[in-house]
């Protein structure tokens, strides 16, 4: 066990801990020690590979699935689903959406052009 704790203190930059803990001959203190390297390895390869995600630019699909209605004020003859449906889209109608900032209008945008371009 002492071999798997160096190696996880190599791994992780930590020069002097493997050393301390097999001092202390404790088998609970070596088996604790070594379940929280193994949390902050694991941690670490979760966080490079987020970061690594996020730096890629890959594009995020936007739905209407969840997406909240209740504050959304459609005029007469309009709803959420004449929008889904792009009804306005094959009358050649333009579509504005209006309303403060964070409050979907954006996603809305996405999510309808995504579906005007699907086969």
């Amino acid at each position: 066990m002492a071999v798997e704790l160096t190696n996880l203190c190599r791994q992780l930059r930590l020069a002097h801990i493997a050393e301390y803990v097999s001092a202390q001959q404790s088998e609970q203190l070596l088996q604790l020690v070594q379940e929280l390297l193994v949390a902050e390895l694991d941690g670490r390869r979760r966080a490079k590979l987020g970061k690594l995600v996020q730096q890629a630019g890959f594009p995020h699909l936007k739905t209407f699935e969840g997406y909240v209605t209740d504050h959304i004020v459609f005029p007469q003859g309009g709803s959420l689903d004449t929008l889904r449906q792009l009804e306005w889209l094959e009358r050649k109608e333009n579509l504005l959406l209006m309303g403060a900032v964070g409050t979907g209008n954006y996603r809305k945008n996405l999510v309808m052009e995504r579906f005007s371009v699907a086969p």
